[in-house]
């Protein structure tokens, strides 16, 4: 059984919260996987030059949607809500069986299932009282956007094909799964800001620790997409993933086609995919 569903067999569906410094130490432990799995910096021409990373990421309460419950979005959306909350703390707290239900009475689902992004933004809104914009088109022209989002504490959700550890791939939208981005990794040696609340040296990288809204985003950012990964939740498992950004947003672009396998009667989604999902991020804000 994969990790995720050995959480989902063993836990209820619903909210399982965590602490600040436990969600610290995933990701610390997230990243020192990570560096585990790219030997990059191994190469690096003499003189010796420490190899930085930059992060910045969101804590949020993971939640379950169970094992075979089709309710990625609403908890995603569940989950979203969580940090819009640190802006608007009168907004409305509901349920993933409560958004389901409004779902369903908004005529958007039949059994939690969303393949809509825009359907999605009209769920959120109707809800949470909120902004919700989809951003399409090109979507690796608006990583910039995306990751500017993230660090001015705000969610982003997409969708994408989820391969059977949960982590992207290319399925043609087989697989179609939510998302919800919290934070990132960018490796750029060549800028060391001082705008850094916490820093970490693991053997030969130092990992520094952005403030909330820092506005030295653009300098790490110059060419530096296949060098970003972001941290990422989703309903199928507790822990939160860090992946290569350029996969998922990949992942997300190839969203092209409903499983020819599945019976659609049973699913609402009355839509091409490619004009609903695929290179499309939906950006919430109080």
């Amino acid at each position: 059984m994969s990790d995720g569903l050995s959480y989902l067999s063993a836990i209820k569906p619903g909210p399982v919260p965590t602490s600040l410094a436990a969600s610290k130490e995933e990701e610390i432990s997230l990243f020192q996987r990570l560096l585990t799995e790219i030997k990059s910096w191994q190469n690096n021409p003499a003189p010796y030059r420490p190899v930085h990373w930059f992060s910045y990421n969101n804590q949020v309460t993971s939640v379950l949607q169970g094992l075979h419950n089709p309710v990625c979005g609403l908890v995603g959306l569940e989950m979203a809500a969580e940090l819009l909350r640190k802006s608007d703390t009168t907004m409305s707290v509901f349920t993933t069986n409560q958004i389901l239900n409004h779902a369903v009475a908004m005529g958007i689902t039949k059994h939690g299932e969303i393949f809509s992004a825009y359907d999605l933004c009209m769920l959120a809104t109707s809800l949470f009282n909120c902004k919700a914009t989809v951003i399409d088109s090109n979507l690796h022209s608006k990583h910039k956007l995306l990751l500017e989002t993230i660090l001015s504490g705000l969610p982003v959700l997409l969708a994408y094909d989820s391969d059977r550890n949960f982590s992207p791939c290319l399925n043609k939208g087989h697989s179609a799964h939510w998302a919800l981005v919290t934070g990132f990794v960018i490796r750029n040696t060549d800028f060391i800001p001082t705008d850094i609340s916490e820093k970490y040296e693991i053997g030969e990288n130092v990992l520094h620790k952005l403030n909330k809204g820092s506005a030295i985003l653009p300098h790490l950012l110059e060419n530096a997409l296949s060098h970003t990964y972001v941290y990422v939740k989703q309903g199928k498992s507790l822990k939160s993933r860090l992946w290569p950004l350029q996969l998922l947003l990949n992942s997300n672009a190839n969203l092209i086609e409903k499983d020819p396998k599945k019976n659609w009667e049973n699913y609402f989604c009355p839509y091409n995919l490619e004009h609903t999902l695929a290179k499309r991020f939906i950006i919430l804000s109080p």
